[in-house]
């Protein structure tokens, strides 16, 4: 930090309103240490021109010969006549030049002379004792922070000791306690007191105005002002002290619907919020939390005031943050927010919640404080705070409770990452093809940390054509997802790309189907669907063909997902799921639901009794739309097979199906009524033999177009081999 150079001949900006905080710490220093030639350097640069001129006219009248031989030879030295001293025609830097000179030669009797004559002008004895001086911007902030007026003139003596360049140098050369001393001295106060005030845990270092250096008070040097209150005494205005606490504002990008919160959870956010309470969102990292905090905040009208992450480099702070660091950091912004117009965020408040945790605390937190700080802070903290952290696991449970709500927070929903991705695309002023956002969503559940590096990546792509640009994206999301960030790249299930649900032979018409799915999803309402009938009739895939109709993400779990040897997991799993379904507003399908929904009359084991059991209360308390896809209907427990709303039975395809799905696999041919004789002679196709055909058949360029008959011979083998499969039991 760069100081007022005291010792640079220009002396204090007497217009400055911390001129007389300095002249008086000046003062009060130079009673301590009268004899030292750093004291007399302090005297001169505090004092004004005029009583520089007195002084130095005062010196050259003094009885003592010898002094006034010095200050003579001090000013033809610097080419000053006495003459011009005497008639007031002098300089404020030419007498400064002659005096420094004069101090230089170090002469005792010289020296105490020119200090007593000095400590006159300024009157030093009369300003001993009591609170130094105090200009508006200390009264502001002690009025911000509620301090006592001995706390607000131990923050003026520290800023004073900072400013005057050489107190450092002076107050090094004492023994600690004498330093300690004069400090005290400067705050007007008593040691004892001085050190209470500045002391670890007192409120002057718990609300991060001061920092003790190496962490403790071993020295008077230990202490000093925290950057951002030594830059707001500077400029007089708490904006600098704002500036480095606060990260840099941004507006809000997304609304609250876009994330995976439930309208009943975000107006009880909102409540708690309005009500000064602080609220927790906890999740995995890159989900979205930080923005859903500033969506909340635009949606109550406010604005979002966030304490930074880490202190700026020359922050005052310690160079790697500690818990007491980021907690100090809080308890600042609580006082400089305005709580009817703003919500402080605390972003990776890990650091603090977890600290207080006692032993793995201190180890996930870096450093620990007694729990009791922690959840004291919580209670005085009047003001709407948003904390954020990726995992509850080491906060104390009675910090928890002082939460006016905790919310688990999951990825974004379809929507959401849909909005994300057109927003970041827009900004980037990228020309990818119109539905590639759409696109994108439906292939991937992409994390917003992961749509970042998405649209950078698109950036420096070599070629912005629009159809180049998608190819790009495509490749990288597939790399992404092998890659060591897997996680924020997965792929999702998805109907494949050729689907047409028309092709099904369903017992209901599909359009019904999808009319039913969309208005009971659109009035909140509950929709359970059983689809039965052989493999291969297309029951998954028309599942996920409805959650793309209707922008739903699609969550599909087979018995390897929910299945545990351990006793109780699989129950465990059974309630997650159904959880996560409806957290995330996602269409739940069960595939191979035979599995998990089993008769409980033939069960030989009582965890087969649970698991049903589980399935059947998550059933009736699930408010979203669950399809299950089974081969065997028989197998299910009719107890469940109850509760499901409609059961659909996709059946093999008739022979104007037959045309129509030869037709969509197979454009390049002419069909006719002729060619589904033998596909209807044959065992009863499926979709799935038509599809599985067409895939081997053109998946060789170079082999060239097959006719009619290859084409009717591998779907025939297709059936054929599937009807076995079915003979054997699968």
């Amino acid at each position: 930090m760069r100081r007022r150079k005291l010792s640079s001949r220009s002396g204090l900006d007497h217009g400055d309103a911390w001129a007389p905080v300095l002249r008086a710490a000046a003062s009060r220093l130079s009673l301590r240490f009268a004899g030292e030639r750093e004291t007399l350097v302090l005297l001169l640069e505090a004092c004004t021109e005029r009583e520089l001129q007195r002084a130095t006219r005062a010196l050259a009248a003094a009885e003592a010969s010898a002094v006034v031989s010095a200050v003579t030879e001090a000013l033809d030295r610097a080419h000053v006549s006495l003459e011009a001293v005497q008639g007031g025609r002098m300089h404020r830097d030419e007498l400064s030049g002659a005096l420094h000179l004069l101090a230089q030669r170090d002469e005792p009797p010289v020296t105490r002379a020119l200090v007593g004559i000095l400590q006159e002008q300024l009157g030093a004895h009369s300003d001993r004792g009591g609170p130094l001086p105090s200009p508006p911007i200390a009264r502001t902030l002690q009025k911000t922070f509620d301090l006592s007026d001995e706390e607000r003139s131990v923050l003026v003596a520290l800023f004073a000791a900072n400013e005057l360049d050489d107190v450092h140098t002076l107050l090094h050369q004492q023994a600690d306690r004498r330093a300690l001393a004069a400090l005290a001295d400067v705050a007007g106060t008593t040691v004892a007191e001085y050190a209470r005030l500045t002391a670890a845990g007192g409120r002057l270092e718990r609300f991060g105005l001061i920092t003790h250096g190496r962490g403790s008070r071993d020295s008077w040097s230990d202490v000093s002002l925290c950057a951002p209150v030594l830059f707001s005494f500077l400029s007089h205005t708490l904006e600098d002290l704002s500036g480095g606490v606060f990260a840099a504002p941004r507006e809000a990008r997304l609304t609250p619907e876009d994330f995976p919160v439930p309208s009943v959870e975000r107006a009880v956010i909102q409540g708690a919020l309005s009500a000064g309470r602080s609220v927790l969102l906890a999740g995995a990292a890159g989900v979205g939390k930080t923005e859903f905090a500033f969506a909340v905040a635009a949606a109550m009208g406010r604005s979002v005031r966030s304490v930074e992450t880490a202190p700026r480099q020359g922050g005052g702070f310690r160079e790697r943050s500690s818990a007491q660091d980021r907690m100090a950091l809080a308890r600042m912004a609580a006082r400089l927010i305005d709580s009817e117009r703003e919500i402080l965020l605390i972003d990776e408040a890990d650091a603090i919640l977890q600290s207080a945790g006692g032993i793995l605390g201190a180890i996930f937190g870096g450093s620990s404080f007694d729990k009791a700080e922690l959840n004291t802070f919580l209670e005085e903290l009047s003001v709407p705070t948003i904390w954020i952290t990726n995992s509850v696991a080491a906060v104390p449970p009675s910090a928890m409770r002082r939460f006016g709500h905790v919310c688990r927070f999951s990825r974004p929903t379809r929507r959401g990452r849909e909005r994300i991705i057109s927003d970041r695309l827009r900004t980037a002023e990228l020309p990818l093809e119109p539905d590639a956002a759409r696109d994108i969503v439906r292939r991937y559940d992409l994390s917003p940390a992961a749509i970042d590096r998405l649209v950078c990546a698109l950036e420096s792509a070599p070629d912005r054509a629009p159809a180049e640009l998608s190819r790009f994206a495509d490749a990288y999301l597939r790399a992404g997802a092998r890659g060591p960030l897997a996680h924020e790249y997965r792929p999702l299930p998805s109907a494949v790309s050729n689907y047409d649900a028309s092709l099904c032979n369903a017992s209901v018409p599909v359009a019904e189907l999808l009319h039913t799915v969309r208005t009971r999803a659109n009035s909140g309402r509950a929709t359970r669907l059983l689809f039965e009938g052989p493999p291969g009739g297309g029951k998954t895939q028309f599942a996920l063909h409805l959650a793309d109709e209707l922008g739903r993400e699609a969550l599909v779990q087979r018995p390897s997902d929910l299945l545990s040897p351990f006793v109780g997991e699989a129950e465990q799993n059974i309630a997650r799921m159904f959880a996560r379904a409806e957290a995330t507003d996602s269409i739940l399908i069960l595939d191979e639901a035979d599995a998990l929904l089993a008769d409980r009359a033939g069960a030989a084991h009582s965890w087969e009794v649970t698991q049903a059991a589980e399935f059947l209360q998550g059933l009736q308390s699930f408010g979203g739309t669950l399809i299950a896809c089974t081969n065997r209907i028989d197998a299910i427990d009719p107890a469940l097979r109850r509760r499901f709303h409609r059961q659909v039975c996709f059946r093999a395809l008739g022979s104007r199906q037959i045309l129509d799905a030869l037709r969509r696999f197979f454009p390049d041919h002419q069909w006719t009524d002729a060619h589904a004789d033998p596909l209807g002679a044959a065992p009863p196709l499926m979709l799935s033999d038509i599809a599985n055909a067409a895939d081997m058949l053109t998946s060789d360029p170079e082999a060239g177009l097959c006719d009619a008959e290859t084409i009717i011979t591998e779907i025939i083998a297709n059936a054929r081999a599937r009807d076995r499969t079915r003979l054997v039991g699968f």
